[in-house]
């Protein structure tokens, strides 16, 4: 083999390097799923499955053009369950990333992380009228001690066109949270660790300090 052979494959190798380790350590099965181009960019959904272990995951890439320079979405690790029930699409409005995972193998695909101006996971989903809201929050879960951020989205039926409702709350760690919905009034309720911190309707209200009527 060439020199120059030798040295186009060494390079080859090192671009691709990040994405081979999917930033974890040991053996086990790693799979790319999905892809897809936006702009110059080219994002990759990466399933990673540690040999022993229970758990699977699940993480997303911003690459170059070409699909070699690749770097992690720190905001983003998703349990995937099954690698095969799984997909990213695009918001033709905004151009933010949508993951969709199977996450309890039962109810099909669920939108379990948006990435674009502002990143988020999701907690929990109630459906009312024409429309679809999310308890939201976003965290570098490589910066470890920074706040969690919750927000609410309303998002159409397909989960893909979504806006920031004015909400705001930071919190230390990741407690369970969940969305109430009272069907005759239409207000939602955002429940926290069980602390109601929330209300969103015709009069939105905070109900604890740390709360704002934000969407910043």
């Amino acid at each position: 083999m060439k020199p120059t052979t030798i040295f186009q494959l060494v390079r080859v190798l090192m671009l691709a390097l990040p994405l081979l380790c999917v930033g974890c350590t040991g053996f086990g099965t790693k799979k790319e799923l999905h892809s897809i181009q936006v702009g110059d960019n080219r994002y990759k959904l990466v399933f990673w499955h540690p040999w022993g272990d229970n758990f699977s995951d699940c993480y997303l890439y911003q690459c170059n053009r070409d699909g070699l320079e690749c770097k992690k979405i720190t905001s983003y690790e998703g349990n995937c369950r099954s690698y095969e029930n799984s997909q990213l699409e695009v918001n033709p409005n905004s151009n933010e990333i949508n993951v969709f995972i199977d996450d309890d193998g039962t109810d099909g695909l669920s939108l379990d992380f948006t990435y674009g101006e502002q990143p988020r996971m999701y907690h929990d989903k109630v459906q009312f009228a024409d429309y679809d809201y999310y308890l939201a929050y976003f965290h570098d879960f490589d910066m470890p001690g920074t706040p969690f951020r919750y927000m609410l989205y309303r998002c159409d039926k397909k989960s893909t066109d979504c806006s920031r409702l004015p909400f705001r709350y930071d919190g230390d760690g990741l407690p369970t949270g969940w969305l109430e919905l009272d069907e005759q009034s239409g207000e939602i309720n955002i429940v926290i660790a069980k602390v109601l911190i929330y209300t969103y309707g015709s009069s939105p209200k905070c109900h604890v300090e740390g709360c704002s009527l934000s969407d910043e």
